[in-house]
């Protein structure tokens, strides 16, 4: 499982949104929500990959998710995990 379907997992409603911890960390920010899955965002990644003729839309979001995002998913949420 790469970072785009963490992200999309992370973004769903399976994820609970309340009562999630917010934590600004200079040029990054650090979700952690209850269930215990942890999304950062890096706002600073640097510029966007250009996208080449060969390459799909999807690779090219999945090329962006791993630059801009590190998710941790707790283990009701991994499908990896369980």
């Amino acid at each position: 499982m790469d970072t785009l379907d963490k992200l999309r997992i992370i973004e769903s409603d399976a994820v609970p949104k309340e009562g999630a911890k917010i934590e600004n960390l200079s040029t990054s920010i650090k979700i952690t929500h209850s269930c215990g899955c942890v999304m950062v965002e890096h706002f600073a990644c640097g510029n966007p990959t250009t996208v080449r003729k060969e390459e799909s839309p999807e690779k090219y979001k999945r090329l962006l998710a791993e630059r801009k995002y590190h998710i941790e998913l707790c283990k009701e949420h991994n499908p990896e995990r369980q």
